[in-house]
């Protein structure tokens, strides 16, 4: 099934350093020439480049919009829904057990 999460309270949910875990874990690269507020990271699957903006703060104005399109990013890099994703860093956000920017 494939599910487009589009609730801008639900992905504001994800903290961003569960995010960076789960990018990191998955092999994805930083960027190491973009800005520390809103990184970028890569990932290359059979030949295709994958690219996330990562934002760094519950604070940057438009961090919900970002955290949609990384779903929407990641979703189609791991031929995986986007709310079996979420779920996943939901779980490592929760992990974290702050919620602290």
């Amino acid at each position: 099934m494939k599910v487009e999460i589009r609730d801008a309270e639900a992905v504001r949910k994800i903290h961003w350093l569960a995010a960076v875990n789960y990018l990191r874990a998955r092999s994805w690269k930083e960027d190491p020439t973009a800005p520390k507020r809103a990184p970028l990271w890569h990932l290359t699957v059979d030949g295709e480049e994958y690219e996330v903006l990562m934002p760094t703060s519950k604070k940057i104005p438009d961090y919900a919009l970002r955290m949609g399109d990384m779903l929407q990013v990641l979703a189609a890099a791991e031929q995986r829904s986007q709310l079996d994703i979420y779920q996943d860093l939901m779980a490592a956000t929760a992990a974290l057990a702050t919620d602290d920017e």
